[in-house]
């Protein structure tokens, strides 16, 4: 039971990485040309969002879930895909926090918020891995 309790709790939950050593020959397919070294591919990403009532107000309640799927031609690229990993929790943390402070005088207009956050989200996934490659990497592969 406190598992359960524990688990609807969380607003972002990002699984155990699936890691994969590959050879060199493989390892820009895989990662779509972006990297000759490593990279994670984030994948089963979702956003859901609910509308729930509080005094009089309506809000946005937002849970993400991703599986990142680490591919690396050494082990040694470990340590550098989990701060990219760690940037994206942080990414979405504070987009669900974001999501979950704005405060609505009715529930159709919260509908209407949450509705528009999940149709956006593939794009602010992308926009978060943008600003993670930036950060950690320095250059964007093309």
């Amino acid at each position: 039971m406190n598992a359960i309790v524990f688990a609807a709790l969380l607003t972002v939950q990002i699984a155990k990485p699936q890691l994969s050593i590959i050879s060199s020959s493989q390892i820009e397919s895989v990662c779509n040309g972006k990297s000759e070294l490593a990279c994670t591919m984030y994948r089963e990403t979702a956003l859901q969002c609910d509308c729930i009532e509080h005094s009089g107000k309506w809000s946005v309640q937002a849970h993400t879930r991703t599986v990142p799927y680490m591919y690396m031609i050494s082990p040694r690229f470990i340590e550098h895909e989990a701060l990219h990993m760690a940037d994206i929790q942080q990414s979405l943390q504070h987009y669900v926090d974001e999501l979950a402070a704005a405060e609505f005088q009715s529930a159709d207009d919260c509908s209407a918020r949450a509705n528009e956050a999940m149709r956006q989200f593939p794009s602010k996934m992308r926009e978060f891995q943008l600003d993670t490659t930036l950060r950690r990497d320095g250059r964007i592969r093309r």
